[in-house]
């Protein structure tokens, strides 16, 4: 798996997004592609995802897109698919030295400095994120789906 993933340019970790995960659970247009990433045992985040995931799938119940059960059955999947990634004080340091530089919300920056601080690849559905990243520097941090067209 990782020669894989090293091969299409992703480093040997994979950080996750809750625009990404929602979608294993809620079907939506690029759930399909989303899947792909589910043969993965390589997959992390920052613990925050799981709180953007629940609050994604709180506006899905409320909706009616899916069942409050399926929400809590999804959340659960989640978590034991990714593996949660500690948030040193350097990490959430240097997300806001990017959110700063990027103009961006510090939220998605841990993302990305997680990512910066352990040669990893974080995929999103994210369009704003990933546009600003490219724009200033971070672009190998970045890569959306299918794998490999950031």
């Amino acid at each position: 798996m990782e020669a894989h993933s090293r091969q299409q340019g992703l480093g040997s970790l994979i950080i996750v997004d809750a625009s990404v995960a929602v979608q294993w659970i809620a079907e939506e247009d690029t759930s399909a592609l989303s899947d792909e990433l589910l043969y993965r045992s390589d997959l992390a985040a920052p613990a925050l995802m799981q709180i953007e995931v629940a609050n994604a799938l709180r506006r899905k119940v409320w909706v009616g897109d899916i069942s409050i059960e399926q929400a809590k059955v999804g959340l659960a999947f989640v978590r034991g698919k990714v593996s949660a990634l500690l948030l040193p004080s350097q990490v959430l340091d240097r997300a806001l030295e990017m959110s700063h530089l990027l103009y961006h919300p510090i939220y998605d920056c841990i993302y990305l400095a997680l990512a910066e601080r352990h040669d990893a690849t974080v995929v999103t559905y994210d369009q704003d994120l990933l546009e600003k990243a490219r724009d200033n520097g971070f672009g190998k941090l970045v890569a959306t789906l299918p794998m490999g067209s950031a």
